[in-house]
């Protein structure tokens, strides 16, 4: 079944969606959805083309690679409903702050396979 949040709500499933699926709906809320578009000098997150880095709850936790839209190495950033509100108040400084939180672990990541 492929439907938005929001037609969940109408929906009656028989078997009911198992406790985990409705734990995992619960974390991502049901609302608006933050985006914010960052560019880089090089694409260290290649080769993976979309991911999620939820690190500490950090406001942005899901990547898509937009370089071939915007011309240079980008990604835009998603932040679940539950931050969207925190994402929009925030300076340029805290947004940046944010990002690099949630893109530490890839950056790592792109390192060790650097490494091989």
């Amino acid at each position: 079944v492929t439907a938005s949040l929001a037609a969940l709500d109408r929906i009656v499933f028989e078997p009911a969606l198992p406790a985990p699926h409705l734990d995992a709906l619960a974390k991502i809320g049901r609302g608006r959805e933050g985006k914010v578009f960052a560019v880089f000098e090089e694409a260290f997150w290649s080769p993976l083309r979309s991911f999620v880095a939820a690190a500490d709850e950090s406001w942005v936790q899901t990547f898509v690679d937009v370089s071939v839209l915007v011309g240079e190495p980008a990604l835009c950033g998603f932040a679940p409903h539950r931050h969207t509100e925190s994402l929009e108040a925030a300076d340029d400084h805290e947004v940046r702050a944010q990002i690099a939180r949630s893109l530490e672990q890839v950056w790592r990541w792109s390192l060790a396979q650097a490494a091989h």
